[in-house]
């Protein structure tokens, strides 16, 4: 992203020219078509801006060619301080929505004694909710910037980064933490995450997300005291519900979601 200070010096040069324009082309006409210069300023926004430039016409051919390099030097000035200001705008936007997930990190820098959720999975999705609901206080580290603007949006305590990176987590403040739950698609990145982890703070909770079995013993050999299969434990409920229903014939529903 470029400078906004550059973009904001452009915009305003632009606009410094636009009024020399107006002012040296009023002035030029009054001394080419005789007009007085309030008229002749009425003719030269007339002119730069293609609202109607002259109903008659110039007089003069000089007028006339003063009337031309008005009209191709205003049109390109206008669309050049139109472009810089667009670029404002827009750069503006996405500072606002860099400058809130900042809130937020230096919300999450003093934070102490919080989890950290990592990857904003449908589990991690489900981790967090229960986290807050319980105050519980906790920052999630999102890889996708989308995702990471969202949460943001929503108010969440969000940091975008890879929970790989170990800068990444100590931003997340992981010193002070009293836990990390991985929920990262991949069982090697949730294994590294953890190893990596226990490496900063040798005192956290660890928990992880395992996909295939033989995750789950490399998860608790780096240090794992929580390992959770999420289509083994939502398998075992089903299969436990549909006894029940069985038995008693009562409705029951195994997810959070209307």
């Amino acid at each position: 992203m470029a400078d906004g200070n550059q973009e904001l010096t452009n915009f305003w040069l632009g606009v410094i020219i636009i009024i020399i324009l107006f002012v040296g082309g009023a002035y030029a006409y009054s001394q080419v078509e005789g007009y007085t210069f309030v008229k002749s300023l009425y003719y030269v926004i007339l002119t730069i801006t293609t609202v109607g430039a002259f109903t008659a016409g110039p007089h003069t051919i000089r007028g006339l060619w003063l009337s031309i390099f008005l009209v191709l030097t205003g049109m390109g000035v206008f669309l050049y301080v139109a472009s810089q200001l667009a670029r404002i705008i827009l750069e503006g936007r996405i500072r606002e929505i860099l400058g809130r997930i900042r809130g937020e990190f230096a919300k999450m820098r003093k934070e102490e004694n919080h989890f950290i959720v990592c990857g904003y999975t449908n589990l991690g999705k489900y981790v967090a909710e229960t986290l807050k609901e319980n105050d519980e206080e906790y920052v999630i580290v999102e890889r996708d910037p989308e995702k990471t603007k969202n949460l943001a949006d929503q108010g969440e305590p969000v940091l975008q980064g890879d929970p790989l990176d170990e800068e990444v987590l100590k931003k997340a403040n992981i010193e002070e933490a009293d836990g990390v739950i991985a929920t990262l698609d991949q069982d090697a990145d949730n294994i590294y995450l953890l190893m990596s982890a226990k490496d900063l703070n040798p005192d956290l909770i660890l928990a992880g997300k395992a996909s295939e079995e033989a995750a789950v013993d490399r998860l608790h050999k780096v240090g794992a005291q929580i390992v959770v299969r999420p289509e083994v434990v939502g398998g075992e409920q089903l299969a436990n519900s549909l006894l029940k229903i069985e038995e008693a014939g009562e409705l029951e529903t195994l997810s959070t979601e209307e």
